[in-house]
């Protein structure tokens, strides 16, 4: 989901992976949404399951809920992939 939002916002990269995405409001609200909606894309790798989402679903909500707290006292809030 990230590295679909990263290139919708123009960014250009080899490879995602270390890649500081900067989100915005409106992108916690869309990610948000997804989450709730089980529209997270699927993706495959050692550290994905077919639970996933569910398994991860209430964690992803906090860090929306405490980025947009970040947001609101003036603070940026920044992604950055590892793997």
């Amino acid at each position: 989901w990230m590295e679909h939002l990263a290139e919708r916002k123009g960014l250009r990269y080899n490879t995602f992976n270390g890649i500081e995405l900067e989100l915005t409001w409106e992108d916690l609200d869309e990610l948000e949404a997804d989450i709730k909606e089980s529209e997270l894309p699927e993706t495959q790798g050692f550290f994905f399951g077919e639970d996933s989402d569910d398994y991860y679903r209430e964690q992803d909500l906090q860090f929306i809920r405490e980025a947009k707290a970040e947001l609101i006292v003036g603070l940026r809030v920044f992604y950055n992939s590892s793997w």
